[in-house]
């Protein structure tokens, strides 16, 4: 069975070093895998590892309209790329 991490010894860890990775966080946590601090973070403190730092899961309102602009606009340059071809 795995093991879960409790929200606030992970908040506080987070807090006190946010460059932490995961591999990190299990060694300090004693977890065998990191994919279960991966994981935790994500369900109970909303938050996830990349490039080494601890980011918030959550988007705001801007950073969902920049995906969905991205978005559209690699549509677009996909359908003119394939009626030209």
């Amino acid at each position: 069975m795995l093991k879960k991490l409790n929200s606030e010894q992970s908040q506080v860890a987070i807090d006190e070093n946010p460059t932490c990775t995961t591999g990190e966080l299990s060694k300090t946590f004693n977890v065998s895998h990191h994919m279960t601090i991966y994981r935790d973070m994500k369900d109970l403190v909303g938050k996830v590892s990349k490039i080494g730092k601890c980011f918030s899961h959550d988007l705001s309102e801007v950073n969902k309209q920049h995906h969905v602009t991205c978005c559209v606009s690699l549509r677009s340059c996909e359908l003119h790329t394939s009626n030209h071809n």
